[in-house]
């Protein structure tokens, strides 16, 4: 993914989100607001590596592994699914 891509690099992050809210609901929202505040504040995000950092680091406040591997799963195929694009 390139340098001129941050944009798209969100809004696949968006998308992450909405799969974690899935799964672990309303209170999603405030997990999420501190994690891509942590995620964001530690340098610039151009690469589909990057949201994977970004993946990896909500799947750790899924607790009940079932839900956390969905997570994975559904979170990975959306980040490769818009690198396509």
């Amino acid at each position: 993914m390139s340098a001129e891509r941050p944009k798209e690099i969100l809004a696949i992050c968006d998308v992450v989100d909405r799969h974690f809210i899935f799964e672990v609901g309303p209170f999603g929202d405030f997990v999420i607001e501190e994690t891509r505040e942590k995620w964001l504040s530690s340098g610039r995000k151009v690469t589909a590596a990057h949201v994977l950092g970004y993946i990896q680091l909500l799947a750790a406040h899924i607790l009940e592994a079932p839900k956390r591997e969905n997570f994975l799963r559904n979170a990975r195929e959306s980040l490769f699914k818009g690198i396509k694009k």
